[in-house]
């Protein structure tokens, strides 16, 4: 008897396959930092909104590739498992190997571009130092939550090309607005249709990238450290930028996928209730 067909295995791999011809449609989701100042508003992520960022981690590099690491989800990484044995061995050559094995951080947060409310949310991409600079602006009691429908704070923001920087990188730096706005002018006609579709037409960051199996990235990793004399098969995974970060980090844990809906559709409600009254 014939054996049956794995179909989940089947869509699967050609997820994979959509994924990594797909880039241009990934693009369209992320946002485009440009030389000089831009105004974005950091809004409530449809997937966790009691926290507007997504701390994903990369293997960069890798054979010419960039890797999303499985740690983002909480799963194992058999990288990080290496650098681990690596590390406590306290070779100086082996600390250095280790961390060319650790993944890199790079956050994510969903925001709308002023002036391009209409095109929807876009994911801005930034390092761990301009992560930190949110952090300490939503911490601090004259700023709070920057994120809010109602009464948060748009964000300059001027990037610095690497060619004008003066450094062997591009720089950032984020200054939050002193006065607080709505997300949108809630007086305008459709207000209410434009912020349902700023946050209920988001996707998930996570799924704009392809994610690797343990034993997918076993098998990287081995190749990676053991090249051969066969021909390379092509890698599905997306093309990034080198990115500098420091290590240790903290390992994340897993996630637990819940529906938002409802709490989303009440700050929603909440908002144009105000309003209205």
């Amino acid at each position: 008897m014939a054996s049956k067909l794995d179909l989940d295995k089947v869509r699967e791999n050609l997820k994979k396959f959509q994924n990594n011809s797909n880039s241009s449609a990934r693009d369209k989701h992320m946002l485009q930092l440009i030389d000089g100042e831009q105004t974005v508003r950091i809004v409530p992520y449809k997937f966790n909104p009691g926290y507007p960022f997504k701390e994903m981690y990369f293997h960069y590099e890798i054979g010419g590739r960039t890797y999303l690491s499985p740690i983002t989800e909480g799963e194992n990484d058999p990288f990080v498992e290496y650098a681990d044995k690596l590390k406590a061995t306290g070779d100086k050559t082996d600390r250095d190997m280790a961390y060319k094995l650790y993944p890199k951080l790079r956050v994510y947060a969903p925001v709308i571009v002023r002036g391009k409310e209409d095109e929807g949310v876009k994911f801005w991409s930034f390092s761990k130092t301009i992560y930190q600079e949110l952090l300490g602006i939503l911490a601090d009691p004259d700023w709070g939550d920057v994120s809010d429908l109602e009464s948060g704070h748009d964000l300059k923001v001027t990037y610095i090309p690497k060619e004008k920087s003066g450094k062997s990188f591009a720089e950032t730096k984020i200054s939050p607005k002193p006065k607080p706005s709505p997300v949108v002018n809630l007086k305008a006609e459709g207000a209410q249709e434009l912020v349902e579709k700023i946050i209920n037409e988001q996707v998930s960051v996570t799924d704009l990238y392809t994610q690797y199996s343990y034993e997918e990235m076993e098998d990287v990793m081995n190749n990676w450290l053991n090249p051969s004399d066969k021909e390379e098969e092509e890698a599905d995974a997306p093309v990034l930028g080198k990115e500098k970060s420091d290590l240790p980090f903290d390992n994340l844990e897993e996630e637990e996928v819940v529906d938002h809906t409802d709490e989303i559709k009440g700050k929603i409600d909440s908002l144009f209730a105000k309003k209205n009254k």
